[in-house]
């Protein structure tokens, strides 16, 4: 089949030129992903686009969000940060603004459902002792030979 390359068009977002080659490593594309769970209230979702909104504002980088029903009960929020990653004080703030991103909404109950490697730090702000002891526990279970996200998350 024919594959697209019309989505990778997003990590161009902030440079002058998109090329006809692409290839978002070699052209310094800058992409950081967060994925806060939410409730499926209208409440709950306005609050959370408020935060993404007011947040990205705070550091002049556009809200890039996708909404992803997976039941009943919540939705899973895609947003993306794109930065020109030869810009050394635009990716400062990309990275600064993901970090931000990530706590404020985590602090109003909306945790990230994936982080990215450069976010494993942040799991000791997401998980109590106890939380940890159980991930552990499941971790041990559920994959002995530790072959699934070796060095992530726990």
């Amino acid at each position: 089949g024919f594959v697209s390359d019309q989505a990778l068009n997003m990590c161009y977002w902030r440079k002058k030129e998109v090329p006809v080659q692409k290839n978002i490593h070699r052209d310094n594309c800058g992409v950081l992903w967060f994925c806060p769970v939410v409730p499926a209230t209208t409440k709950d979702i306005e609050k959370a686009t408020q935060i993404i909104e007011d947040t990205c504002k705070e550091y002049n980088l556009e809200t890039n969000l996708g909404f992803l029903c997976i039941g009943d009960r919540s939705l899973d929020l895609t947003g993306a940060i794109c930065f020109d990653k030869l810009l050394k004080k635009e990716s400062e703030e990309a990275i600064a603004c993901h970090n931000e991103l990530l706590s404020r909404l985590l602090s109003e109950g909306y945790p990230a459902y994936r982080l990215g490697i450069q976010s494993m730090e942040m799991m000791e702000e997401y998980c109590t002792e106890e939380k940890m002891t159980l991930l552990n526990k499941l971790k041990e279970l559920l994959d002995p030979k530790e072959i699934l996200s070796r060095g992530r998350y726990i």
